[in-house]
């Protein structure tokens, strides 16, 4: 059976030929992952063709962590994994919030394969929240 190739690789690479490497239909939970990523970490208004696009959690990580809700922050994921990743069904949404190094964990699946995945998130120390 042919590869359907889906998407270029992030962040970009080149092949041998001089053309982008790509993403096949083998690596969709690699692809998932990525897009996922991209969802957690724009910023709204951040992407020009659709301002609502993204949950901006770094900055939303970033603030006083009396000011953090959890349940906001969750609402506001789900809700955007819905919108822009609806070949996913979102199980459980995990935010831990210690000092040393915050994550958030996503348990999801793929309602193509049905299969259960995990994609963990984890934030360093002197990331940029911008």
């Amino acid at each position: 059976m042919e590869k359907k190739f889906i998407t270029v690789k992030f962040p970009l690479e080149f092949d041998e030929d001089g053309n982008y490497k790509l993403y096949d239909s083998d690596d969709l939970v690699k692809i998932i992952n990525q897009n996922i990523k991209n969802i957690l970490l724009t910023v709204p208004g951040e992407f020009i063709f659709n301002s609502n696009f993204g949950v901006g959690l770094q900055k939303l990580l970033f603030e006083l962590p009396n000011a953090i809700d959890n349940s906001s922050i969750n609402s506001r994921i789900m809700n955007q994994l819905r919108t822009y990743a609806p070949y996913i069904t979102v199980l459980d949404v995990s935010l831990q919030m210690n000092l040393e190094t915050p994550k958030i964990s996503l348990r999801y699946i793929v309602d193509e394969t049905n299969q259960e995945q995990t994609y963990d998130l984890y934030f360093a120390e002197g990331m940029d929240p911008r």
